[in-house]
């Protein structure tokens, strides 16, 4: 019954009578209030159908960001067949005419490599988290959220420490802790037993 009521809402977007700013943040409160849920397939139904309607309604800011949150809810559910799908659809609409990364999307690339190391350390693909890391730190057109720069060093940290490179680890980790504290994220404190 929400779902429908929901549906029924979406229309607005589809045929824009509200403005831009205005419907991204309803759909961006209702899509965080309904993330506290728990019930996964619920969760996912609901923003595959945000998805769809935004696809259509041409606001690839929104979609970016419910794309990003739906990938989120995958990698804390492992569902991480599901995750890499949507994975590479972030990846594609960050692509220039060309099939090259656009360089102007260096934020959004950073936040879709944060989200890749994480399911790399998590798996413990220590190749690709290397080739991840490597390639998320020359993205220089970016200027990503501190949580997101936490995210990738913190996993840089723990990739340096497992190849026993220690002054790297610290680094990274301090890194990581500073970027978190300065979002405000209670993961600081995870970065500070490694320091």
């Amino acid at each position: 019954d929400m779902l429908e009521k929901y549906k029924m809402l979406l229309e607005y977007v589809q045929c824009s009578a509200v403005t831009r700013n205005d419907s991204e943040k309803v759909i961006n409160k209702l899509l965080d209030f309904v993330s506290s849920s728990s019930q996964i397939a619920f969760l996912e139904k609901f923003y595959e159908t945000t998805l769809e309607v935004l696809a259509g309604a041409k606001n690839d800011r929104l979609w970016f960001s419910t794309t990003i949150k739906l990938c989120k809810i995958c990698f804390e559910s492992k569902d991480y067949v599901k995750m890499q799908k949507i994975l590479k659809k972030l990846h594609k609409s960050c692509e220039g005419s060309e099939g090259q990364e656009d360089a102007k999307k260096g934020t959004q690339l950073q936040e879709i490599c944060a989200l890749e190391i994480q399911l790399c350390t998590e798996q413990k693909n220590h190749k690709k988290l290397k080739e991840l890391y490597s390639r998320s730190m020359q993205i220089k057109s970016a200027i990503p959220h501190p949580r997101i720069m936490g995210v990738i060093r913190e996993c840089g940290g723990k990739m340096h420490m497992s190849e026993r490179e220690w002054d790297k680890a610290h680094t990274d980790f301090f890194e990581a802790f500073k970027n978190y504290d300065e979002a405000g994220h209670p993961r600081r404190i995870h970065c500070l037993k490694y320091l």
